[in-house]
């Protein structure tokens, strides 16, 4: 599991990503979420011949705990070149920021693996949250969520559209809390605590176009307008970023364990 090098495929996944196109989205978030999933694919095949669920995660979490300091090292580096907004700052910590000088020699030094970095950051990102603890959005809310909508419509857009709105619905986006907070305080940790006051409130309006059936309705649909319409207007400071990182997660582990759409 250790020679497994997920920071290394992270970095270079970013890399090619910003060699691709000039869109300025990197990735990153994706990036995280899929290489360790893509790993544990293929040790689980190697291992069991099949793919279920339960085995992906068990095995997804064997390879992130497994990280070493030169994973670290190297999602440092993608973390970078990404640039992504709302980063803030922290000090402080037991592991360094992004920001913080030497912060590779630090690393090195404190012998800090890339879990550990996650699990501090778990705080105040969901990313980071989702390599903590098991990825429990992916695989516990987002995936179930695409499996039985897709069972149940047979059409792989209502499947999507209300699996991103069910993750956003019980999972404030961290992404719209950063974007908030970092308005009114530097701190990461202090941003995010004021930001959530208004990621929840996105979420609560998540839960109330669900709750009238999404896309599966007249009224859902004309609340899942006005929820989209509202969103764009504030430009990217309420971007579901996150939500659609994890979407992405959960549409990636339902594929690999057998959804043909």
């Amino acid at each position: 599991m250790e020679e497994l090098g997920l920071g290394g495929c992270i970095k270079e996944a970013v890399s090619d990503v910003r060699l691709w196109h000039r869109g300025g989205n990197t990735h990153l978030g994706i990036s995280l979420l899929f290489i360790p999933i893509a790993a544990s694919a293929g040790i689980t095949f190697v291992s069991s011949g099949k793919l279920t669920p339960s085995i992906l995660r068990r095995n997804a979490v064997k390879a992130m705990r497994a990280t070493t300091i030169n994973d670290t090292l190297d999602v440092y580096k993608a973390i970078r070149l990404a640039h992504p907004a709302g980063l803030g700052e922290v000090e402080g910590l037991m592991t360094p920021s992004v920001q913080e000088k030497n912060a590779e020699s630090r690393i090195a030094r404190e012998g800090i693996t890339l879990h550990r970095v996650m699990k501090t950051s778990a705080r105040w990102d969901n990313i980071a949250r989702e390599w903590a603890g098991g990825m429990r959005v992916t695989f516990e809310i987002g995936c179930p969520a695409f499996t039985k909508t897709y069972r149940e419509t047979g059409d792989v857009n209502t499947a999507t559209v209300h699996t991103f709105l069910t993750i956003l619905s019980k999972v404030p986006d961290t992404f719209i809390a950063r974007k908030v907070g970092t308005r009114w305080a530097r701190d990461i940790r202090e941003a995010v605590k004021i930001g959530l006051k208004e990621a929840r409130r996105v979420s609560l309006d998540a839960s109330r176009v669900l709750g009238a059936g999404g896309l599966s309705t007249f009224t859902g649909r004309r609340k899942l307008e006005a929820f989209d319409k509202e969103l764009r207007m504030a430009g990217n400071e309420l971007n579901p970023g996150t939500t659609a990182d994890l979407t992405a997660s959960s549409l990636f582990t339902a594929i690999l364990c057998g959804a043909r759409v």
